[in-house]
Formats: C-alpha cells, sequence, structure tokens
C-alpha cells in the first residue's frame, strides 16, 4: 500500500538512490578505496522491483495487488 501511495504522489524510481557519497571510494577503515558501484545498484534496484512484482518504474503490477488482495487499490 505504501508503494502505491508513493507512484500516486509521484515519487518514481529516480528517487530509489543512494547519497552521492555512498559512491565514492572511502578514504579510510578496513573498507578504504571500496565505493558501492552505481550501475550495480541500479541493477539490483531492478532487481528487487521484479522479484517484488513491481513493472521497471517500481509500480506494483495489477497481478501483484490482486495476489496480496489489495486489488481495492487498482485504478
Amino acid at each position: 500500500m505504501a508503494r502505491v501511495f508513493n507512484v500516486r504522489q509521484g515519487i518514481g524510481p529516480e528517487e530509489d538512490c543512494l547519497f552521492r557519497p555512498m559512491h565514492e571510494p572511502l578514504v579510510s577503515g578496513p573498507y578504504k578505496g571500496e565505493c558501492i558501484d552505481p550501475v550495480a545498484f541500479r541493477d539490483a534496484v531492478h532487481l528487487y522491483y521484479e522479484m517484488s512484482g513491481w513493472d521497471d518504474q517500481g509500480k506494483p503490477t495489477r497481478g501483484k495487488l490482486v495476489d496480496m488482495g489489495l486489488e481495492w487499490l487498482i485504478a
């Protein structure tokens, strides 16, 4: 229900992101030089959408809403 609400408010896949510093290499610590690859992160987001029963824009599919008993949310 929360995702349907967010979609109706205009929130799309561009908001499913990390803060820019998360994609920059760490400067110290045991993971020094490591960062989250933006392309790999975007691929992971799309995989999450697929596993959740959402379309490529992060919108729950009609089938998923029916499966969850939320067909009354279908506009």
